[in-house]
C-alpha cells in the first residue's frame, strides 16, 4: 500500500466512522422522541379511562333511577324485595364495570410505560453505538496506518 493508498484508507475510515456515528445518533434522537410521545399516550390513556369510568357511573345511575321511577309508578316500595334487588344488582354491575375500566386503563398505562422504558434503552444503546463507531474508526485507522507504514518500509528496504 502506497502513501496515497494509506491516506485514502485513513480518510475513508474517518468518514465511515463519522457516518456510522451520525446514523446511530439519529436513531437515538428518534427513540428519545418516541419516548416523549409515549408520555402523551399515557396522559391520553388516563383521560380516556377516567371518561370511561364516568360514562359507566352515569349509565348505572340512569338505570337505577329508571328502575326506581318504574317501581314507584307501579306503587312498589323500592326499600325491599325485588325492586331493591334490581337496584342492588345494577349498582353491583356498575362496580364491576368500574373495576374493569380501571384495570383496562392501568393495563394500558403499564404497557405504555414499558414501551417508554424500551425507547429510552434503545436511545442509550444507539448513543453507545455512536461512541463505539468513532472508537472503531480510530482503531481501524491506527491498524491501517501501522500496516501501511510497514508496507512502505518493506518497499523502501527492498530497493
Amino acid at each position: 500500500m502506497g502513501a496515497i493508498g494509506l491516506a485514502s484508507s485513513l480518510f475513508g475510515n474517518k468518514k465511515a466512522a463519522k457516518a456510522d456515528a451520525q446514523a446511530a445518533q439519529a436513531d437515538a434522537r428518534v427513540a428519545e422522541e418516541n419516548a416523549k410521545l409515549v408520555d402523551v399516550q399515557i396522559a391520553d390513556a388516563f383521560f380516556r379511562g377516567s371518561r370511561d369510568q364516568g360514562d359507566v357511573q352515569r349509565a348505572a345511575r340512569d338505570a337505577a333511577g329508571r328502575q326506581r321511577v318504574g317501581a314507584g309508578a307501579n306503587y312498589l316500595d323500592t326499600g325491599f324485595g325485588s325492586p331493591l334487588d334490581a337496584i342492588y344488582m345494577t349498582t353491583d354491575n356498575m362496580r364491576r364495570d368500574l373495576d374493569t375500566a380501571a384495570r383496562n386503563t392501568q393495563g394500558e398505562v403499564t404497557d405504555l410505560q414499558r414501551q417508554k422504558v424500551n425507547y429510552t434503552a434503545q436511545a442509550s444503546a444507539s448513543r453507545s453505538t455512536a461512541k463505539n463507531a468513532k472508537t472503531a474508526g480510530t482503531i481501524r485507522s491506527i491498524s491501517d496506518a501501522a500496516s501501511g507504514a510497514a508496507d512502505i518500509y518493506k518497499a523502501w528496504i527492498s530497493r
